[in-house]
């Protein structure tokens, strides 16, 4: 990859904001009137079906309750807990949600609650320093309510754990634009990537190229990957619904262009506050899709890249402005708990059902349930001889864990002594007879 020099611009000074009063970064707001689905790009440019803020962390100043940090303490030491019964308990009802309490704090901080919308590390009050909080915004929480109104959930929670709570600051926020495009990105040349970073990394998966990574290590990175490509791993499916309403096939493959933007290049180009961050977004969008990074179409004979034409998958992207909108939805529409979603359970429920039914032979549905849940009990009654543990202790030592992890509270509505019933005759498995 070619220097900083190779924008022709500049590169950014560490005194202070680069080009922010050039890219009104300083001044009013940009102008949000766009909606995110009316840039085509040209038919050789892109469809951009959703845009926004994917990433967002805060540090907030204050005092964490005494009484806060004695509970907390006892919850952290409940979560190192050997007994699942006590594990279970480590968690911290806040605001009609339930918050996992981790059995370690977090680098300075002692504390860690979390949820399905926000990751809370809290400091204890004698902390010298340091923030009382570092928190990160879910993407899911950010997708469903939308900035404003997540910052807003996020403070009326630590209003509760803490006193004398200020203003937070940014130290991280992550924007991004997703568009399908008839372009080819799978292929780019290196040097197609006009950039101020020194650094460029590719990705593939089983031998497809599924994006890249600009300016690893800074404070500016950018990253443009195969978004349907990633979610399959992760899970996460909720920028779907925005793409579906926007236009989306559902099979199209979306592209997202994501810029992330550290403390230090939030300073500079000064923002410091949330609402800094809406206000600004726009401006620091093209900031870093037209002045740090680019991406080119090489001209035969010109080996100055600053003046070759910029790609149009890159012009329909750049035009992109509002990052704080977000389709209102309602509460439920974001679960409570971080459980796995009904598909997914069914998804290993039948998994486990057709391997029986592969491995034995057994091809009717009902006799393989049946066959199954016996074959549960025998093998959990085998464990028994080795851990002492009665098969319905074994499951419900592993349902208490899981009641913590997915932050259902399920230990607060039950008795702790959950009594499961598994038949434990052995199974005399019907391929047997066959042998």
């Amino acid at each position: 990859m070619q220097k900083s020099d190779e924008t022709g611009s500049p590169p950014a000074t560490a005194g202070g904001p680069p080009e922010a009063a050039a890219l009104g970064l300083a001044g009013a707001p940009p102008s949000n009137t766009a909606p995110a689905n009316s840039n085509t790009g040209g038919s050789n440019g892109a469809r951009i079906v959703g845009a926004g803020i994917d990433s967002l962390y805060l540090s907030y100043p204050g005092t964490l309750k005494v009484g806060v940090q004695n509970l907390l303490e006892v919850l952290k030491e409940q979560a190192q807990s050997w007994d699942p019964e006590l594990r279970s308990l480590a968690q911290y009802p806040l605001l009609d949600w339930i918050f996992e309490v981790s059995p370690k704090g977090a680098r300075l901080f002692s504390y860690v609650l979390t949820d399905s919308r926000f990751r809370i590390e809290l400091a204890k009050a004698t902390s010298k320093n340091i923030p009382l909080a570092h928190m990160q915004v879910s993407s899911a929480a950010l997708a469903a309510y939308g900035p404003e109104r997540a910052v807003g959930d996020l403070r009326r929670a630590i209003e509760e754990l803490a006193d004398n709570v200020g203003e937070p600051s940014v130290s991280r926020a992550d924007l991004f634009v997703d568009a399908v495009t008839s372009c080819d990105l799978s292929d780019l040349d290196d040097r197609q990537w006009v950039t101020r970073a020194h650094g460029l990394a590719r990705y593939s998966d089983q031998g497809r190229r599924s994006g890249y990574s600009i300016g690893r290590g800074g404070d500016v990175l950018l990253r443009v990957y195969d978004k349907p490509l990633e979610m399959q791993k992760s899970g996460k499916v909720h920028a779907q619904r925005r793409w579906l309403e926007n236009g989306w096939d559902g099979n199209e493959v979306v592209w997202r262009v994501e810029l992330q933007l550290r403390r230090n290049a939030l300073r500079e180009l000064g923002v410091s506050t949330p609402a800094d961050l809406l206000s600004r977004a726009g401006a620091l969008w093209h900031y870093g899709v037209e002045r740090w990074c680019r991406l080119a179409i090489p001209s035969a004979g010109d080996e100055t890249r600053t003046r070759w034409d910029t790609h149009p998958f890159w012009k329909a992207i750049t035009s992109s402005e509002d990052f704080a909108c977000a389709t209102p939805v309602s509460r439920r529409a974001l679960r409570q708990s971080r459980a796995p979603s009904d598909d997914a359970i069914v998804d290993r429920f039948i998994g486990a059902l057709t391997d029986y039914m592969a491995t034995c032979g057994e091809f009717q549905t009902g006799r393989a349930l049946a066959d199954l849940v016996g074959m549960s009990g025998f093998v959990l009654a085998n464990r028994q001889q080795r851990t002492g543990l009665e098969p319905s202790r074994q499951v419900a030592r592993k349902v208490m864990d899981k009641t913590r992890r997915f932050g259902t509270g399920a230990a607060f509505r039950v008795p702790m002594r959950i009594m499961l019933t598994i038949e434990t005759e052995p199974l005399q498995r019907r391929f047997d007879d066959d042998e």
